[in-house]
């Protein structure tokens, strides 16, 4: 019937069909339920959490890998976070530069001049 409503592709003949049918008896009489975990039958992980589990055991590291952002949401939300950290991070040593250049010790050190300069540069 579904050859006939070319549901099916046309090079399927009866012989092959046959075989199909057969190698989905053998796969369905497995009772496959025995060999996954009962976690997986009840769709318990999310689709996240597994995406993160392909990320981190099937694909080579520095993979880049995108597909965890479904919309530019998504992409701008983890942009975003980092950034606000890297520039909290910034501010914070800019800030402990700027008493340490204050003090009497470290105003006349040299490299501590020099490593100020370097990152205030860095930083702008």
């Amino acid at each position: 019937m579904a050859l006939e409503n070319n549901l099916l592709p046309c090079e399927l003949n009866e012989s092959s069909w046959k075989s199909w049918r057969k190698m989905d008896n053998e796969i369905l009489s497995n009772d496959i339920e025995k060999m996954v975990h009962p976690r997986f039958l009840r769709a318990e992980l999310r689709l996240a959490r597994l995406d993160t589990i392909h990320r981190l055991l099937v694909t080579p590291p520095f993979y880049p890998y995108l597909r965890r952002y479904w919309d530019y949401s998504s992409l701008f939300r983890a942009i975003i976070t980092l950034l606000a950290t890297a520039t909290i991070f910034v501010a914070l040593i800019l800030t402990a530069m700027q008493v340490g250049l204050a003090t009497d010790q470290l105003k006349e050190s040299q490299s501590f001049m020099a490593a100020s300069y370097g990152f205030t540069v860095f930083a702008i």
